[in-house]
């Protein structure tokens, strides 16, 4: 895991003969030659990440120059915070808010890697410290919804904030293997669990969880009639390059419902045949990888298939599950510059538990999850990015008493378009305008109530709906002085209808940021922003049952409405990076879930809800081959009348170490998670715990390795969020994998 100013690197291991290569291949705009590396295997990931935690590599001549340069896209954004390293000395710096770069102490000609988690590592020649800056050009790692994919890091296409928070938490970076999509989410500060826990655990970003944290997989927004929000649970982890993760509300640049912040899963790109297998003691879990990539293509099928664990006191959870997943995606440029993109994932999933407080009394499980996600992106001429996805997807909820058995099948078809471009506006401003529409069609629920004892069973249509969400936004950014400007706008559109009875509203969102370095590897972050979110379907028609009990709809219900704002300081150095952001979040028209019957809850909108905090990442480069890394958060959240809100987590913090020593790696994480001594309404207190992971890996002849991993090392009981119907979590887990890469 990382915040998403540092970067890693992925480079080729061969990263020596690179400086010499280069020579011979494309220029950069400002004359020096470079030629760029794309590959993903693990066994090449040794050197770069020397270069990046190790430093005082073995150079060649004597330093004597300083080398500068600036780091843009190939729209002529400058890239902040992507890492800047000298393959021969190990010399390192950091890209400010306009993309400059400085390495001192250089002998030119130097041959440089250029690194951002969202952009594909660049290698580059600069020949000569002398004259004007070169500017060196890094092309997006995916073709997509660039708006959507995490705009508030710093670096993408699009005009977006610099002044925000966000991590990345990098697949290959976790101290141990992921099983859930959450599971990478909940590495970054300020994102917790919420909701009852198994295979369909929700998270909180900053407080807030469900409908308000938006969720997207490869630019594509997914949505569900679940209370306890979107995940994209169904996507192996495995399928993953990495989760990034935007803390604070984000509505003017991705839409309704980014009142808290943004969760991005963004997948692999493979580049040869790879294929892993691994075994988890708990719930007998095993899991298999297979994919292969190269020449644009990437192709990859993972399944995870696990019985029923036990806690860390060693009694039973009812949580076992079976999951299928897939992933395709094309890309290919024509001389003329234009790009596509093509991404489908496919996901199967069978007979999921839910583990909860309230079984075996109301024993719920998940039948059947179906899902496909396809989209097609193109780039065009004129700086024009155009998009369009689909969406299918259905599940079933089981829910089984003494006296009754009921069967839920939700099914809907959503999809999207977008289209935007970058204009100029003279001087050094620079802008983005653009359209995009949400839909969801054919949003049905349908229930069948067994009544055991006569078998007379009761069908019941309970929603029948459509959805379209249509929104115009714009947003600049300038530098003015030594600060550097930005501010956006949205305006939104919203119709929902179901059998007869519709809604529609419209609302606007706006946001101003601003950035001002303060010398010395420090930097000054502010911004301040309205949120939005439109009640879902299911919160205004749904009424029925749910895997968490009875749920009465509100039609009467009104938008949330936020106004945050966030202070950040930021400190750049060769070998240390560190971040921490305060933060307010306002609420108006806060939408709570209440219990107006025992097990039958209901909607309803609260006056006014306040969340603040804090949180803090870094890392540091200690020396050779060892990263230490560490992120701590503190969250409260309470109505006007003084009364704690729902899904606030308990304050916590972590630290993380990474070895490599030639073929031996080496990972660990502990946090600690202190008491929660005010719950919110449903829910219960919580005592502190210390959760440790660990793993250790070699690399082995033929392309094979070998790793060990622990989850929970401790054993410990606890409880993952403090809904009052959250089960424990898993127990301790010891697991062991092999993976195989061919190049």
């Amino acid at each position: 895991m990382h915040t998403m100013q540092p970067g890693r690197p992925e480079l080729s291991s061969d990263w020596r003969s690179d400086r010499s290569a280069a020579a011979g291949s494309l220029r950069s705009a400002g004359g020096g030659p470079i030629r760029r590396t794309a590959s993903r295997s693990w066994r090449s990931r040794t050197a770069p990440l020397w270069m990046v935690l190790g430093l005082g590599l073995p150079g060649g001549a004597p330093a004597f120059a300083d080398v500068e340069g600036v780091v843009a896209t190939a729209g002529g954004q400058p890239i902040a915070g992507a890492v800047v390293v000298d393959a021969a000395s190990g010399a390192q710096a950091v890209t400010d808010a306009r993309g400059h770069f400085r390495l001192r102490g250089v002998d030119p000609p130097v041959s440089v890697h250029i690194v951002d988690p969202r952009f594909e590592t660049l290698v580059a020649t600069i020949s000569d410290g002398a004259g004007t800056p070169p500017v060196l050009t890094l092309t997006p790692k995916q073709q997509v919804y660039e708006k959507v994919i995490v705009t508030a890091r710093p670096g993408t296409e699009v005009v977006a904030p610099l002044s925000s928070s966000a991590t990345a938490v990098e697949r290959d970076e976790l101290a141990a293997p992921a099983g859930t999509v959450v599971d990478m989410a909940t590495s970054a500060a300020g994102v917790a669990e919420a909701g009852q826990g198994g295979r369909f655990q929700a998270y909180s970003v900053r407080g807030v969880a469900g409908q308000r944290v938006f969720t997207t997989v490869s630019g594509m927004r997914i949505v569900t009639e679940r209370r306890a929000g979107s995940t994209a649970s169904f996507v192996d982890p495995s399928l993953l390059e990495s989760i990034e993760v935007v803390r604070g509300p984000g509505s003017t640049l991705y839409g309704s419902g980014a009142l808290g912040g943004v969760v991005q899963a963004l997948p692999r790109r493979l580049d040869g045949l790879e294929a892993e297998a691994g075994y988890g003691t708990q719930g007998d879990e095993k899991s298999l990888f297979t994919g292969r990539g190269g020449e644009g293509w990437t192709t990859a099928i993972a399944g995870r298939d696990a019985g029923d664990g036990e806690d860390g006191d060693g009694n039973f959870l009812f949580n076992h599950s079976t999951q299928w997943s897939g992933l395709l995606r094309k890309e290919w440029e024509r001389p003329s510059g234009t790009s596509f993109e093509v991404v489908a994932i496919p996901a199967r999933a069978r007979d999921i538990a839910k583990p909860n407080t309230r079984y075996p009394g109301r024993i719920t499980r998940y039948p059947a999850e179906d899902h496909l996600l396809l989209r097609f992106n193109a780039r065009l001429a004129g700086g024009w990015r155009l998009g369009t996805f689909i969406h299918p997807n259905d599940l079933e909820t089981d829910n089984l008493t003494a006296t009754s058995r009921s069967l839920v099948r939700n099914e809907a078809f959503d999809w999207g378009l977008d289209a935007q471009r970058d204009v100029a506006l003279g001087g050094a401003w620079t802008a983005l305008a653009g359209f995009d529409y949400f839909g969801r069609d054919a949003v049905t629920a349908t229930e069948d109530v067994e009544d055991l004892s006569t078998g007379a069973v009761t069908h019941t249509r309970t929603l029948d709906g459509r959805e379209g969400q249509a929104s115009l936004f714009g947003t600049v950014r300038s530098p003015i002085g030594r600060l550097t400007f930005e501010a956006g706008a949205r305006f939104t559109r919203i119709e929902q209808t179901n059998e007869g009875s519709s809604s529609d509203d419209g609302a606007g969102a706006g946001f101003l940021g601003v950035t001002v370095p303060l010398g010395a590897g420090f930097e000054l972050a502010a911004n301040a922003g309205g949120g939005l979110r439109f009640p879902s379907l299911s919160e205004r028609f749904f009424t029925g049952s749910t895997g968490a009990g009875g749920i009465v709809a509100n039609d009467d219900l009104e938008p949330e409405r936020s106004l945050s704002g966030d202070l950040g300081l930021r400190y750049f150095g060769t070998r240390l990076f560190v971040e921490v952001f305060g933060f307010r979040n306002e609420i108006e028209k806060y939408i709570e879930q209440i219990e107006v019957l025992p097990g039958v809850d209901t909607f309803v909108n609260l006056t006014r809800g306040t969340i603040d905090g804090f949180d803090l990442d870094g890392w540091y480069a200690i020396g050779k081959g060892f990263k230490l890394t560490w992120s701590a958060s503190r969250i409260k959240g309470e109505s006007d009348s003084g009364a704690p809100l729902a899904d606030i987590p308990s304050d916590r913090v972590a630290l993380g170490a990474h070895v490599l020593r030639g073929r031996w790696r080496a990972g660990g994480r502990i946090e600690h998670r202190f008491d929660k001594t005010d719950p919110g309404p449903g829910e219960v207190e919580t005592d502190g715990t210390q959760l440790v992971s660990a793993s250790f890996s070699c690399d082995l002849p033929q392309g094979l390795r070998l790793r060990i991993h622990a989850t929970n090392l401790l054993d410990r009981a606890y409880l993952p969020s403090a809904d009052d119907l959250a089960a424990p979590g898993p127990g301790r887990s010891m697991g062991l994998s092999v993976a195989w890469a061919h190049r």
